[in-house]
């Protein structure tokens, strides 16, 4: 944009008269930067370069640029440059795809960014990578690299890199001091101290900022606190005229907190409870029930119901409305409810309730799903069993196991996305965060850089070594982070699991586990630079004859650089029920259940009062939380399946309540039953330190080390008429990834039974994995003709040329795929054409670009639910074992299976299943043949042939499922400065992304083997839970293959939220003289283009479908105004003053921008869009 105006000179003609001070060719500081324009940049060879001679597509956002709008970060820049996104609140896309279910990340300290509509740009300081965001307060320009360039970073994001320079001490005294506040009580202030100590010799700066953001969601925040200090040394006896010696160096540490704010709404999963349930039954001539459809939007009529009845096929005991099935011959339930279905993870496990969103108060903790061991047999041995039927709490599902479940045409091709709140009279979601004070992040980080360079013969040859260390330790903690469970519920139970009445019936609720969205981690960076150039000017040797201006100079220099980077990251459970009592919950006791549902920590949080009655959830204005909720040890109130009837024959005859003739031994009369136990809870932090390791689920370590050189070579011809530029650069990479969850790398360290991660064990240990090296080379070259200087200035404008070639790969050893083997790093590659205009006055300059730009093997993030590809062949196994092998209790074998004995009817006792048994066996023996790797890889303990009922399996270390993509279009950057004091710029760019092969070659073909056995042959009927559960093939499509399939189906049309056409403006006018003397006015105009959301689903033949991808379904165009206006002073000789009022989104309403659609065009998937606020700044130099 701005600074893609190379040619755009000052306007005030004394500039030429004074005097230059020529800077190092290693340095670009900002000093030369005028406004919004800057000449020259380090981003093309690392070797200072005119901005005009450089062919690859970089632009510079000056100091000035960033304090007219207002920018301190990436967040607040990159929504106004060129071909860039930003994700979060105030951003331009959210970054979520538009899978499903959409996921935001708050885990990493830079926000998410997009670049070309392709992938994420990589952050650097000063040309170094780094994992810190920067801020404003201690930079003085940020070069913006567009596409990958091998000279930079032959490793690195295929995508780009934004690139921020900070301040260096200076030889002039200089004094910042500034105070920002804004329309939602943030408090910003900054200081930039430089200070010279030995005149033109040695000089020293500090900086610092704290800021204290708000939001207007509460009690969303961010607090920054940041210290910086530079040093710049030239020693004299070290510098003459022609030659110079330097030594800067840096240090910065600074500490972020923060509960950001989050940008999609809650998922809505309490509409559908006001929705009429709109089935439509269908009978025989017989009055058979035949089958039932369902419509397009989910309800239950405002349907309540008792935990047992809604999971009984008997009748016994209620209409069974969770189940299509009733009795054991299958016929169809006129009551089933799709819609309703379980919420949280609660799976059987303790469960705790908060009562309300404004206290911190517990009311209990529940075992609603009684626990029988310790039943007995009628001989009076201990069988775990009594007579107690199944019963599980219910809410309303998510919309898409809704599809699944009403067998929505196409469903089974995973064309139906989660719906997203979409009413703020339900929940206000732009002033509150659902879950409000209980989830936050943390950065505490420090960066060390040191740098000597020398300069020979008046700068034509020299060299500069450079050094770089930081650290970055970070956390996050979440109350709600599975993304099917960040929404809102409503509770439709009429009884728990005791039996008593529910106090909360009716009420809406948020809930989830503690099993993830929690981590800790540590990354360092360690990295030397070394760079040397020397350069040959030919006009200097006093000739200027044609050959001498024909060669011109030439520049050659190399580089060589040695990185290293570590991480260290650790998942772990937010609480966690003390070992102490695992026996009282799972049969196999406290060493093998670790993992098990049973034992995971899930809460309930009430919002509100009790919504029966109502025609609507509309109106309701349910409150966010506003308390901290936190488990604490105390009682849980469960079923205790302990025998305490003296003198009772439990072989006595004892009849059910349902007249069923029995024996005592079943009756739950003859137990303790209900009652309360000592509830022992570990939590997993102590401060933002995780203080108790039991707590850990998963952990990795990553080391890197990059060896790299690099050769360059500029020439400038024709009195530099033709620039060329060819870089040539090998990288070495050697990495080391241990995950503990692969028991081949960490055997012993993850548990094979149990799952839990010891990261004490000796062999999580980085020394001793083998390293994986990858070495690859890549080029650059570009070229540049000014044809103005080859024709003499015969052309009424200045127009340029330029045509640039590069290709870079990032670096990613470790990286596995679906059968454990390495994949190749991601590759980049781009082809840029462009031609720059500018008036012979320099006042106006446009520069036009066409882009290709290619990526490959990029890792995915588009494919939910993949944690199923181990799963189901588990799954599958398991319960094809309990069928065959009549496991009464998942853990002991009674003997051969006898389709005729109905005595355990809860499980197999219907035709079929042996020819599904037969089809898995088959299915297993072939994956046995054919892909023994894979059985490897997700490390499965035991045989899968074998009769054991207690499988397990992890993914191999490494796991990664990758994409291609491919980005055309092209870039308008335009500048004027019509005026001495008047400053225009404006960008815009047209956009085509795709992405391709998602998944990776090995899954794809995974996933066709498995097709053919899951989905054409018995071995997908295979029951898991009970006869009248669902499915193996029902499982795989719910969970893994209907987000595949959707996935697959839009290969190469649109990425996500790519919109076509970006329009970006900057304005500024400051008036030098009159009565408005001092007064600077300002606007900012953003204009994005209508999105692709979705497409209409075609049947292309029976069973075949395809997205009719010539009617797309569009989101609207966005437009953004901003406004400033400044007004500068001076107070005194020495002080002077600056304010600026800064007005943002001015016309901006509370609109929700989609990001997804359902089939037939309805929103599903929502994000919010930037409010109007303002900010005030003072600020003082001296």
């Amino acid at each position: 944009m701005l600074l893609a105006s190379p040619w755009i000179h000052a306007q005030d003609s004394s500039d030429e008269e004074e005097e230059v001070f020529e800077l190092s060719p290693f340095v670009v500081d900002g000093s030369d930067d005028q406004g919004y324009r800057a000449t020259s940049t380090l981003a093309g060879t690392r070797i200072r370069t005119d901005l005009k001679d450089v062919g690859s597509s970089i632009s510079v956002y000056t100091e000035e640029f960033l304090k007219d709008i207002g920018a301190t970060d990436n967040n607040s820049l990159l929504t106004y440059t060129t071909a860039t996104e930003v994700a979060g609140v105030g951003g331009n896309f959210a970054g979520t795809g538009n899978g499903a279910t959409l996921t935001e990340d708050f885990s990493s300290p830079n926000q998410s960014t997009r670049v070309r509509g392709l992938d994420s740009a990589d952050n650097a300081r000063n040309y170094f990578l780094s994992s810190i965001p920067w801020d404003g307060y201690n930079v003085s320009r940020v070069d913006m690299q567009r596409g990958p360039n091998a000279i930079l970073f032959g490793l690195g994001s295929p995508a780009g890199i934004i690139n921020v320079t900070t301040d260096q001490a200076g030889f002039k005294d200089d004094n910042e001091i500034s105070l920002r506040f804004d329309s939602n009580n943030s408090i910003r202030f900054n200081f930039n101290l430089n200070r010279v100590l030995i005149e033109d010799e040695l000089s020293v700066r500090v900086a610092g900022v704290r800021d204290d953001k708000k939001y207007r969601q509460q009690p969303a925040y961010q607090d920054n606190q940041r210290f910086y200090t530079a040093f710049r040394y030239e020693p004299k006896f070290l510098n003459s005229d022609s030659s110079s010696f330097k030594i800067t160096g840096s240090f910065e540490t600074g500490q972020i907190e923060s509960n950001k704010p989050r940008s999609v709404t809650p998922q809505d999963r309490i509409t559908a409870f006001f929705n009429e349930s709109g089935a439509v039954l269908n009978y025989d001539s017989e009055d058979v029930l035949t089958s039932i459809d369902y419509p397009l939007t989910a309800g239950t009529g405002g349907w309540i119901g008792d935990p047992y009845g809604v999971e009984d096929q008997s009748g016994d005991y209620g209409l069974g409305e969770n189940r299509l099935e009733l009795g054991d011959g299958g016929i169809l339930n006129p009551n089933y409810l799709p819609a309703i279905g379980n919420f949280g993870q609660n799976y059987g496990g303790p469960l705790t309730v908060f009562p309300d969103s404004s206290t911190t108060n517990v009311s209990g903790t529940t075992v609603h799903e009684a626990k029988l061991y310790g039943g007995l047999n009628a001989d009076g041995s201990i069988d775990n069993t009594l007579y107690f039927p199944y019963g599980r709490l219910t809410s309303i599902d998510t919309y898409t196991s809704y599809a699944d479940q009403a067998n929505l045409p196409y469903a089974d091709a995973g064309v139906y996305k989660n719906i997203y709140l979409q009413d703020e009279t339900i929940f206000d979601y732009w002033n509150n965060l659902i879950d409000g004070p209980n989830k936050r992040e943390w950065y505490d980080f420090d960066t060390k850089n040191l740098a000597i360079e020398q300069t020979f013969f008046d700068n034509k040859l020299g060299y500069e070594l450079s050094f770089y260390e930081e650290t970055l330790d970070s956390g996050n903690l979440s109350l709600m982070n599975n993304s099917s469970n960040i929404a809102i519920f409503i509770d439709t139970n009429t009884h728990l699991g005791d039996g008593s009445e529910n106090p909360n019936l009716g009420r809406a609720f948020i809930s989830d586990s503690s099993s993830s969205g929690n981590s800790v981690g540590t990354t360092e960076r360690d990295a030397m630079r070394f760079t040397a150039f020397t350069e040959y000017d030919f006009r200097e040797q006093g000739s200027d004859g044609w050959l001498s201006r024909l060669l011109g100079k030439q520049r050659f220099s190399g580089m060589y650089s040695d990185s290293d980077t570590y991480s260290d990251s650790v998942n772990f459970r937010r609480w966690m029920v003390d070992p102490s009592i695992y026996d009282e919950l799972v049969l196999a006791g406290a060493d093998s259940s670790w993992n098990d549902n049973a034992v995971t920590v899930n809460t309930v949080h009430y919002l509100g009062d009790s919504l029966l009655g109502q025609s609507s959830a509309s109106g309701s204005y349910l409150p966010g939380v506003s308390a901290i909720h936190d488990v604490t040890s105390g009682t849980y109130y469960s079923f205790d399946a302990t025998w305490n009837a003296t003198g009772v024959d439990p072989s006595a005859a004892w009849t059910t309540p349902v007249g069923d003739v029995s024996t005592q031994s079943e009756n739950p009369d003859n137990y303790v039953g209900w009652t309360s136990r000592e509830y022992p809870i570990i939590n997993a932090l102590t401060g933002n330190t995780l203080t108790d390791y039991r707590t850990v689920t998963g952990a990795s370590m990553n080391s890197e080390s990059i060896e790299s050189e690099a050769l360059v070579w500029q020439g400038y011809f024709w009195d530099g008429a033709l620039v060329g530029t060819y870089g040539w650069r090998k990288d070495t990479d050697t990495a080391k990834v241990l995950n503990a969850s692969d028991a081949n790398a960490a055997p012993g360290v993850r548990d094979t039974v149990t799952g839990h991660v010891d990261v004490f064990n000796s062999n999580y240990d980085l020394a001793l994995v083998d390293a994986d090296v990858q070495t690859g080379q890549t080029q650059t070259w570009s070229a540049v003709l000014h044809l103005n200087r080859v024709l003499n200035d015969r052309l009424p404008l200045n127009v340029s040329l330029y045509y640039n070639e590069s290709e870079n790969f990032r670096p990613a050893a470790g990286r596995v795929d679906l059968f454990g083997e390495a994949l190749s790093s991601p590759k980049g590659s781009t082809e840029e054409r462009s031609i720059l205009l500018s008036t012979k006055d320099n006042r106006y300059s446009l520069k036009v670009t066409d882009y290709e730009t290619r990526v490959s093997n990029i890792s995915s993030g588009y494919i939910d639910g993949s944690w199923f590809l181990g799963g189901f062949l588990e799954w599958g196994t398991e319960w094809a074992n309990v069928a065959e092998h009549n496991i009464s209790d998942g853990y002991t074998l009674d003997g051969v299976w006898d389709p005729s004995d109905t005595s355990n009817s809860w499980r197999y006792d219907y035709d079929g299943e042996a020819e599904a048994i037969a089809g898995w066996r088959a299915f297993t023996e072939a994956v046995a043949e054919n892909y023994p790797q894979y059985l490897e890889a997700w490390s499965f303990n035991g045989d899968i042939n074998s009769d054991i009922m207690d499988f397990s399996n992890s993914g191999p270390s490494g796991l990664t499922y990758t994409q291609d993509g491919i980005s055309r279009g092209q870039e308008y950057e335009f500048t004027a400065n019509p005026t001495e004091n008047w400053r225009i710029a404006f960008n815009a760019t047209r956009t085509e992304a795709v992405r391709e092969n998602v998944g990776g070659a090995a899954l794809i073909e995974w996933i066709d083997f498995v097709q053919d056995y899951i989905q054409d042959t018995p071995a997908g009927d295979v029951r898991i839970w009970w006869a009248g559960g669902p499915t193996i093939r029902d499982g795989f499509n719910s969970t893994f293959y209907s987000n595949y399939s959707l996935t697959r189906l839009l290969e190469g049309n649109s990425n996500p939220e790519v919109r076509e056409w970006r329009f970006n403006m900057v304005n500024n006018y400051a008036f030098k003289d009159g009565m408005l003397k001092g007064v600077n006015l300002g606007m900012g105009y953003r204009w994005e283009d209508e999105v692709v959301l979705g497409y209409p689903v075609l049947e292309v033949e029976e069973g075949v479908v395809q997205y009719d991808i010539a009617n797309p379904y569009y989101g609207p165009s966005l437009d953004h105004y901003d406004f400033w206006i400044g007004y500068e002073r001076p107070l005194n000789d020495k002080i002077n003053w600056r304010m600026q009022f800064n007005l943002y989104d001015a016309f901006a309403d509370k609109e929700l921008i989609p990001i997804s659609v359902q089939p037939n065009g309805d929103w599903a998937g929502v994000r919010l869009g930037s409010t109007t606020t303002w900010s005030l700044s003072n600020t003082f130099t001296f």
